[in-house]
């Protein structure tokens, strides 16, 4: 017997392009923004990623009636955690190779929406 959920609230996600990031799931997706939310400055939370943290930005997206989607704006440290993270994700799978970055990833996206 496993557990069961009736969904989930909400799952959090990283970016180090705020903007370009709201363009593509609110923008292209037509998910509506619910939250915004803005750390204080200095960071609150020192130690807890690489460089400071103060004056990001935390968006939420409304994907159904009742999950949503998140965003931490990391800004430099951001890149150096999705290449890994994709590196690890991709190795492996040779047909999404050539799909490493975030820009292709969102022209292919993008081609698949239309």
């Amino acid at each position: 017997m496993g557990v069961r959920t009736t969904g989930c609230h909400h799952m959090a996600f990283v970016t180090n392009n705020m903007d370009g990031t709201v363009e593509f799931y609110n923008g292209l997706l037509g998910f509506p923004v619910v939250v915004i939310l803005q750390l204080p400055n200095p960071d609150p939370f020192p130690g807890v990623a690489p460089g400071n943290l103060g004056g990001s930005r935390h968006y939420f997206f409304r994907i159904s009636e009742q999950e949503t989607i998140a965003f931490f704006e990391l800004g430099a440290v951001c890149p150096q955690i999705v290449a890994d993270a994709m590196a690890t994700r991709l190795a492996g799978r040779p047909d999404l190779a050539g799909y490493a970055d975030a820009e292709s990833l969102h022209m292919l996206l993008k081609a698949a929406l239309r």
